[in-house]
């Protein structure tokens, strides 16, 4: 039984109509099964376009079609007597052309001699097509009735998609060739636009101000037509100035954040100048409560109470990788056809095949890459949990080998460079993980501070979260007040911008503002070698003071209280049982020898040189210089948990000498090997070779 199914589907701007065909003989053709998401609000339709055989019966069989009845025996090939369906006195012509349309409580039945239109050339509804092209159309190789199934010649638009079916099917041979619709179909492209939607004047022809009905992306801007009509951006306008990428890495305790940031990006969405695209992760209460059992050796109910506080159960709680693209307050997902399932975030792969696909399917002007998770600094970013879970400690962590690996391959090595990579993470305005990305993108983004989360109520009592960039705020600002360029800067600018001023609002919390400071910097990544070898001539120089016989004692002296509490700089973060979370802020150190360091003697040989090399790194991380790699910096005013001021870089020192050497007493495992095998700083200066002269002594 072949039974016609209509699905209205209600949506934002309105109601669509979509047809669906199910079988217990065959897959409708053009149609297929439809495939139903909620996604922000709106049911999307999705096609399967899944092809089946026609199965073969030799019994009678009654086909009901858009209120049409045909019998025929598929064996003999000729009609049977249907007297009992008939009007009285009336007898088919066994001619094989004969069919029945019901009206009301009366069949009536052409005797295929009286009207020229009911013969095999005759064209009853007028779309064109003459009836034994409709009733053979897509008719199966070897089938040997009459009629299959076809197009309905009493109908002119057998699909229902305001398109008649000889505009659809131009040529009448029965095939779709190129520039044709199918008529059988009534979205042949899949864009969610009917045929007669897009030939909006029904003349079989694709013109400049019409969409391509057997093209789901006319402009070539990577959104699907349908998708931008619904959303009221211009089909045919493909000049997209940004694609933003987000790499949105939720599959750790940071789920229920990510979820937040995720709607704030749906608060503006895409728009006909710039595109957003997320990959999303995230993670089980399963996955969560495993996490904590076997990696952090938790007992159960501690376990339990840790997946419980940051799981989030929200949006249909799916625990898989997804793709999405960001439109007003809809997220439309991409990867139904090639689902991803799970991936490792923390997998260079798995970063590279995103960009990969995004610059390659969503052509802009500029591109730019968010990394969105916990991150480490100079050690890098992005935790999966789920791939850390019964593997190694080398699964699901991005080290600064996987980045630069990531970013390479995706950038063809340099040669078409992203124009801003940002992190929306603690601490990645470091100098040595941004070093190691220097060729891959014009721009980086990052805080050399933590970032944080917060759950409060205002004075109203409304129930606010924050955690990380205020995406719609920096969404916001930048379709309303961008300039005419959209440059790098620009963007860079409104994103710093607005994540200081959202964590600096004078509705936030007494606690947090006076222990928290928001800094945001944007480096030109292009001059980083030039910093690179300033900082290498002066840890050179410092390195080959400390070893000196006579004056290295003070230098080693001098070197500690540099980064002590009391009388140094105080370190931009510190995490006492992690030694590599050991972060200065890199101007202020400089800054501390030329105001505190008056040499070792007279006759001191290095002093004047690591003055002179102090001041080359303060030119490079300051605004007055044209040097200056920090083309852009904010940040909140310096509370009790932030030092200050700071510049916008950091930079690794070890607090203890142990954090970097190890201690065989203790069982503490130093960096110092992972810091010189992962790093490109590490190997092209001498900055871990002045922290081994010092800790070694």
């Amino acid at each position: 039984m072949l039974a016609c199914i209509l699905n209205n589907i209600s949506t934002k701007f309105g109601s669509i109509t979509i047809r669906s065909v199910s079988e217990t003989g065959r897959k409708g053709a053009g149609f297929g099964t439809v495939e139903e998401t909620q996604l922000g609000g709106r049911l999307i339709a999705r096609r399967s376009r899944r092809v089946t055989s026609l199965r073969s019966h030799n019994s009678a069989v009654n086909l009901t079609l858009r209120g049409c009845i045909l019998l025929r025996n598929k064996q003999s090939n000729t009609p049977q007597a249907a007297s009992q369906t008939l009007a009285s006195g009336m007898s088919p012509n066994p001619d094989g052309w004969e069919y029945y349309r019901l009206g009301g409580k009366q069949a009536v039945i052409d005797d295929g001699t009286t009207d020229v239109n009911n013969g095999p050339n005759g064209d009853p509804d007028s779309d064109g097509l003459i009836n034994s092209v409709e009733y053979n159309y897509k008719k199966p190789a070897g089938h040997q009735g009459v009629w299959w199934g076809g197009l309905w010649p009493n109908d002119p638009d057998t699909d229902g998609d305001l398109q008649p079916d000889g505009i659809e099917e131009k040529n009448g041979n029965g095939v779709i060739d190129a520039g044709e619709t199918d008529p059988l179909d009534p979205d042949t492209d899949d864009d969610w636009l009917k045929d007669g939607e897009e030939d909006s004047n029904h003349n079989g022809w694709f013109e400049i101000t019409e969409t391509d009905p057997t093209d789901p992306d006319t402009d070539g801007d990577g959104r699907h037509d349908g998708i931008e009509v619904w959303n009221n951006l211009d089909p045919l306008d493909n000049n997209i100035k940004w694609t933003i990428m987000i790499y949105l890495d939720g599959d750790n305790n940071l789920e229920h954040w990510s979820m937040v940031s995720f709607k704030e990006l749906k608060e503006v969405g895409s728009t006909d100048d710039f595109t957003i695209i997320v990959q999303y992760d995230r993670i089980s209460w399963q996955q969560l409560y495993d996490y904590y059992r076997d990696q952090e050796g938790l007992p159960h109910l501690l376990a339990k109470d840790k997946a419980d506080e940051v799981d989030d159960n929200s949006f249909g709680n799916w625990a898989d990788t997804r793709r999405y693209l960001i439109c007003n307050d809809y997220a439309y997902r991409l990867d139904t056809e090639n689902n991803l399932g799970e991936v490792d975030m923390g997998n260079d792969n798995t970063l590279e095949d995103f960009t990969e696909w995004g610059m390659d399917n969503f052509p802009a002007q500029k591109y730019a890459l968010i990394l969105w998770d916990h991150g480490g600094g100079w050690a890098g970013c992005c935790i999966d949990y789920t791939s850390k879970i019964g593997q190694s400690n080398d699964d699901g962590w991005l080290y600064p080998k996987d980045l630069k690996k990531a970013l390479s391959n995706a950038t063809d090595g340099g040669t078409n460079k992203l124009n801003i990579i940002g992190f929306d993470s603690c601490l990645m305005a470091n100098t040595e993980i941004l070093y190691q990305i220097r060729n891959y993108a014009n721009i980086a983004i990052g805080s050399e501070n933590t970032e944080v989360s917060i759950a409060y109520e205002d004075y109203l009592g409304n129930e606010i979260e924050l955690g990380g960039w205020p995406y719609d705020k920096i969404l916001a600002d930048f379709r309303d007040n961008h300039n005419v360029y959209w440059t790098e800067l620009d963007f860079a600018t409104k994103i710093i911008d607005n994540y200081v001023e959202c964590w600096t609002d004078d509705d936030l919390p007494y606690d947090l503002k006076v222990n928290y400071t928001p800094i945001m910097t944007a480096v030109k990544l292009n001059k980083l070698e030039g910093l690179e070898e300033k900082i290498d001539d002066f840890a050179t120089e410092l390195k080959n003071a400390m070893e000196h016989p006579d004056f290295g004692p003070s230098y080693r002296t001098y070197f500690g209280y540099a980064k002590s509490r009391d009388y140094g700089v105080k370190e931009v973060f510190w995490e006492p049982y992690l030694g590599h979370f050991c972060l200065y802020d890199l101007y202020e150190y400089a800054d501390w020898w030329i105001q505190n360091w008056s040499g070792a003697g007279p006759t001191d040989p290095f002093y004047l040189n690591i003055i002179k090399y102090a001041k080359e790194i303060k030119n490079y991380t300051c605004d007055e210089s044209p040097y200056n790699c920090i083309i852009y910096e904010n940040h909140g005013d310096y509370s009790l948990w932030t030092p200050g001021p700071c510049y916008g870089l950091n930079i690794y020192l070890p607090y203890e000498k142990s954090n970097w050497r190890g201690n065989v007493n203790t069982g503490e495992e130093g960096i110092k090997s992972t810091y010189i095998s992962q790093l490109d700083f590490a190997n092209d200066n001498d900055w871990d070779e002045m922290l081994d002269t010092y800790c070694d002594n």
